[in-house]
């Protein structure tokens, strides 16, 4: 089978989220594995889209697709184009969500109603949650291990709900995953009230601590 001619088929399965599915083809028995990072122009694939591709042999000897392009959109792809149409407003939500905290910390330590490493346990716990959701991120383009949703929550509510806000939106991910982004939003919710009531007088910081653990 010449390695450079092109094939067509159906894609019969896709992962969104690890960025790999399979295509079928009448003249080729089984199905052909192919990777997003194959994929030529910025749609997404869909089940059930018609595909143009060539055929290569991986390193463990077994058929993948490369140079996949899309020639007929399924009808879900109508769908993605309003998911691109609304992400710039899900990732402006999410950057000022990171400003609002960030703003809420800086008056409490300002007033002396929290001290200074208050403030450094926030930037501290945005860092890490910033370059976890970058692996992830990562790891789920290239299909490989992912940091799971719990872990990501759990960061983002010691502290790194700030730098978790920001990766969400900076890397797109998880940013159109309505119940992740319904947890991060209480997750901000529990912060900002609990500094609202710092910077009142009517939490303590012992008390805020407690809260958020």
């Amino acid at each position: 089978m010449p390695a450079e001619r092109e094939h067509r088929g159906e894609v019969v399965d896709w992962n969104d989220a690890r960025g790999f599915g399979f295509i079928s083809e009448g003249g080729i028995q089984g199905r052909t594995f192919f990777h997003i990072k194959d994929v030529d122009g910025s749609i997404r694939p869909a089940v059930r889209d018609i595909v143009s591709y060539t055929i290569a042999r991986r390193v463990d000897e077994r058929l993948a697709a490369r140079r996949v392009r899309i020639i007929a959109a399924s009808p879900r792809v109508a769908d993605d184009a309003s998911e691109r149409q609304n992400a710039p407003m899900r990732v402006t939500v999410r950057i000022v969500g990171a400003m609002c905290l960030a703003t809420a910390v800086l008056f409490c330590v300002v007033t002396d109603r929290a001290p200074a490493w208050l403030a450094l346990c926030y930037v501290l716990g945005g860092v890490i949650s910033f370059v976890m959701y970058r692996i992830d991120k990562r790891a789920a383009v290239a299909g490989n291990w992912r940091v799971s949703e719990g872990t990501l929550h759990l960061l983002d509510l010691a502290f790194g709900i700030g730098g978790g806000l920001l990766a969400q939106g900076v890397f797109r991910h998880k940013s159109s995953k309505v119940a992740f982004g319904v947890v991060s939003a209480m997750i901000l919710a529990l912060h900002i009230i609990g500094l609202a009531l710092l910077l009142a007088g009517v939490l303590s910081v012992d008390a805020l601590l407690r809260l958020i653990a």
